[in-house]
């Protein structure tokens, strides 16, 4: 059975605003259209992160009548295998990624040691926007989108899709 990434928003609800129950089985009543009508889920998980409104990722089969496009599986049936909170796994993604191609500059490294120490809760909001702004002003892109509250998805990320998917197959837990 085909399965893929779908990403919840923060209070449990779908993009149509339905609100599965962990482990549950969600039905569409129609042909399924990828991109337009149906049961969606994205065949790989940085694509998924890119739509998504919320950081709860829950892994899905997508099964009856299944639809394809670039990046989609679309289909009458979404069964859930298992959810879980990808904050904080999301936000050591853009670290390590921003790791890997750091510049060296050393307002790039404070951004990133920021960010993991804003994670932690020992750095402010103030302190993470700060280092943010400094590695901005340098040549740390990927450390300023690291350093970011919220979750960019630059399109940097998309070389490192294998480690972000197993950092998400990390959260599994069985619903």
């Amino acid at each position: 059975m085909p399965r893929a990434w779908h990403f919840l928003a923060d209070d449990g609800t779908t993009i149509a605003g339905t609100k599965p129950e962990p482990g549950g089985v969600e039905t569409f009543d129609g042909l399924p259209r990828a991109g337009y009508c149906g049961l969606h889920g994205s065949i790989r998980a940085i694509d998924a992160l890119r739509l998504s409104r919320g950081m709860m990722v829950r892994r899905v089969e997508i099964t009856g009548s299944v639809s394809t496009s670039f990046n989609k599986l679309c289909g009458e049936v979404r069964r859930e295998l298992w959810r879980a909170d990808a904050t904080a796994t999301v936000h050591e993604f853009s670290c390590r990624v921003a790791e890997i191609e750091n510049d060296q500059d050393p307002r790039s490294i404070a951004a990133i040691e920021t960010k993991r120490k804003w994670m932690r809760g020992e750095a402010t909001d103030e302190e993470l926007d700060l280092a943010r702004e400094a590695a901005g002003a340098g040549k740390g892109a990927l450390a300023c989108a690291a350093a970011c509250k919220g979750l960019p998805c630059v399109d940097a990320w998309e070389p490192y899709e294998g480690m972000l998917s197993e950092m998400l197959e990390g959260l599994e837990v069985r619903s």
